[in-house]
């Protein structure tokens, strides 16, 4: 019991490192990126700060941003913890966001608010399982590669809902491909006055602490785990493994489709074209560097979040150009996975050594 603990604090010491790491790196490169553009770091930074947690409306967009990123992120943790990867959330939000459209446009205008909502929520979560089951059913019994299947739907639905805005879903009152505002009644409410925060957010954030509890105190979380780990032990211990699959697939689709229902009942109000605004792609990377932990994901989308939001902010200060956002995730991509690595290694080496100093006490004695 006590090596387990102490494997754990190894184990924790170990991933805070990675992030200090990262960290360290980033913001030596962001610097150097920086004085590349001679602009000056303090304000540089702290037009980054501002911008994205400085005020009221900021606090509100830097987390209206990391909502998305949350779920779909969460989708895909779960799918992963039982070996199928989804590269798919991208399409799954344009699903998720369709259904709850068809429901706010064109259910009756007096449905009662609570109900309303409800109703969005279930709509996007339902498109986004649907679209994610053929990929569950055809990799569970042909064995199709899920990442083909996903990254090939993440198109059609992208041009599925291009078509519908641009011909039987238009609003006829303006000539941009998109469809009618939706229904009031349907779209989420704003809890805080002048603020992009609204109930979406707090959904998302507490689906972190649902799906926490969901992945580490119930047996289909234990489930999902043993057959991650190896599918052929969790069959010969009595793990329905094919259901376990298709079930977390069809899950992490559920997600990346309630998370583009709350795009379009509660931050675009309509459905456009580019809805998702890539969050299905990023949402992977926000949930490698989150360890596929619902925790660490909300911490990854809330940096990721703020780098979006605050490099405008930046990006207005300084003159950096707009690209640079984009060019620092990617370089916090690359420091993650070489951090990782740097302490692995150095792990690994403090072990061997270790090891070898107990053989030679051993010998010795």
């Amino acid at each position: 019991m006590r090596k387990e603990t102490k494997n754990g604090y190894r184990k924790s010491a170990d991933g805070l490192l990675v992030v200090l790491l990262t960290i360290l790196l980033t913001f030596i490169a962001c610097s150097l990126l920086l004085r590349l553009y001679n602009a000056d770091l303090g304000t540089a930074y702290a037009a980054l700060i501002r911008g994205s947690w400085g005020t009221k409306y900021t606090i509100g967009e830097t987390l209206s941003k990391a909502a998305p990123l949350v779920l779909v992120a969460l989708g895909f943790s779960v799918g992963a913890r039982s070996g199928m990867f989804n590269i798919g959330g991208e399409g799954q939000m344009f699903a998720g966001a369709l259904g709850a459209s068809l429901v706010a446009l064109y259910l009756p205008a007096g449905t009662p608010p609570v109900i309303a909502i409800v109703l969005v929520v279930l709509s996007g979560a339902v498109f986004g399982m649907l679209w994610a089951m053929p990929v569950a059913f055809l990799k569970t019994r042909f064995g199709v590669s899920e990442i083909v299947m996903t990254v090939m739907l993440n198109e059609v639905a992208s041009g599925f809902v291009s078509y519908l805005i641009s011909v039987p879903m238009k609003d006829p009152m303006t000539p941009i491909h998109q469809s009618p505002i939706m229904q009031e009644n349907f779209q989420l409410p704003e809890l805080l006055q002048g603020t992009k925060i609204y109930l979406g957010v707090v959904i998302a954030f507490v689906f972190v602490f649902v799906v926490w509890f969901f992945m580490s105190r119930t047996t289909v979380g234990y489930q999902l785990k043993a057959t991650g780990l190896s599918s052929r032990a969790a069959l010969y211990a009595g793990i329905p493994v094919t259901s376990v699959m298709v079930l977390s697939m069809m899950a992490s689709g559920g997600f990346a489709g309630i998370a583009g229902a709350f795009e379009v009942t509660g931050v675009h109000l309509r459905l456009i074209e580019g809805v998702t605004g890539g969050c299905g792609f990023t949402a992977i990377i926000v949930a490698q560097l989150g360890k596929n932990r619902p925790l660490g994901i909300a911490v990854a989308a809330l940096v990721f979040a703020s780098l979006t939001v605050g490099s405008a902010a930046m990006q207005r200060a300084v003159g950096t150009p707009a690209m640079l956002s984009d060019m620092i995730e990617g370089l916090a991509v690359l420091f993650f996975i070489m951090s990782e690595y740097i302490v692995k290694r150095v792990r690994k080496e403090i072990n061997n050594k270790a090891i070898a100093k107990q053989l030679a006490a051993a010998a010795q004695a």
